[in-house]
């Protein structure tokens, strides 16, 4: 009992927001959650800000993953998967270049034979970077649409070519996904059908591409002997958040891997704080992992063996306690870590974080 009160008095309240007091109303309209019964699954924050305001679900599609983080282009990424595309998290650049789409269908297209070039044709539109042509029914969709970043009426080529890309085939027929005959033309983001009455859709990329068994999170590695106290630890947490009144956290992905992040820290580099060995801070661990909070708090424990033993330490204090209970909080990561060392030299066996955020 000695050595949890000693862990409980030195653990400190960490409480960071990006104003001043978090105010009474947490989101806008354009931030909040939205959930899809159609697949279970949520945006919120930037990418559904994003998916709002350019096309929706005629141009996107229902989200089909959660958020999460993956390997695009040799870098760690967010990332969600949509029907039609892949929206990829750039928080080093302003918006609206911090969402950004996958090279979808450029990745289809590069595992084919190059189609060869074509002539210009006068009815269509020509791309000499390409060298392909863009014509009717498909150049009317592709001019009705694009990301509107100057927020002036109508869109630009520039606007156009950034939802879609540039065409890297000519129309050709093929059997489409419903098993119908139709035409078909790929773009960097997108592949265009022509379906036999008439209609111009917009390929399922997304829903076809993303293969969740062949592409694990490479930067988050599982480790099955703490899923089981992870889950409980979020069991726990969210009880006692509903004997209050408070909604149920939700895992957020960016969390879930700072939280990780930090246990591993303390745990392999033998220290307990809330600053991180290499200086950072809660907001600074945030931040590294694309979470663009307005409010953000982290419980950390060394020493109980089990989801029990933690959280019932944390409930028992009072700054843990009012970190669980704030109903204000949505997402939550959570960290553990068991740490093999008979060599009495380590502080703890046992490395436990929570991290609380707000979007």
């Amino acid at each position: 009992m000695e050595r949890y009160l000693r862990i409980l008095f030195i653990v400190t309240l960490v409480l960071l927001q990006a104003g001043h007091d978090l105010p009474t109303v947490l989101a806008s309209s354009s931030h909040s959650r939205h959930c899809f019964a159609e697949t279970g699954h949520c945006i919120h924050g930037r990418m559904r800000e994003f998916w709002g305001q350019n096309g929706g679900l005629p141009i996107f599609g229902f989200p089909v993953t959660p958020p999460q983080m993956e390997m695009i282009e040799g870098q760690s990424r967010q990332v969600q998967w949509f029907e039609r595309v892949r929206m990829e998290l750039h928080p080093e650049n302003p918006p609206p270049y911090d969402v950004q789409l996958g090279r979808l269908g450029a990745d289809y297209v590069a595992r084919t034979d190059a189609p060869a070039r074509e002539t210009p044709q006068d009815t269509c539109r020509y791309f000499n970077e390409t060298g392909f042509n863009v014509c009717e029914p498909i150049l009317n969709t592709w001019q009705a649409y694009g990301l509107n970043f100057d927020g002036s009426p109508g869109f630009s080529d520039a606007e156009h070519i950034a939802l879609f890309g540039l065409p890297l085939t000519g129309v050709y027929e093929t059997v489409l996904p419903d098993g119908s005959m139709g035409r078909v033309q790929w773009f960097e983001r997108a592949r265009f059908e022509i379906h036999s009455n008439g209609s111009v859709l917009l390929g399922l990329l997304g829903t076809e591409q993303y293969a969740p068994t062949t592409s694990p999170d490479p930067v988050v590695p599982e480790r099955p002997s703490s899923d089981a106290a992870v889950a409980r630890v979020l069991d726990l947490t969210n009880t006692y958040r509903a004997q209050h009144g408070c909604p149920a956290l939700v895992r957020e992905p960016r969390l879930m891997h700072a939280a990780q992040q930090h246990s591993e820290d303390m745990a392999y580099n033998d220290f307990y704080s809330h600053t991180s060995s290499d200086g950072s801070s809660l907001g600074d661990r945030a931040h590294a992992v694309g979470y663009t909070f307005r409010a953000v708090a982290e419980n950390i424990f060394a020493g109980p063996e089990t989801a029990e033993d933690a959280v019932e330490g944390w409930m028992q204090s009072a700054g843990h306690r009012s970190n669980i209970l704030n109903c204000e909080f949505r997402d939550i990561g959570i960290g553990y870590v068991y740490m093999e060392d008979d060599s009495g030299n380590v502080q703890a066996h046992h490395y436990w974080t929570q991290m609380f955020g707000t979007e």
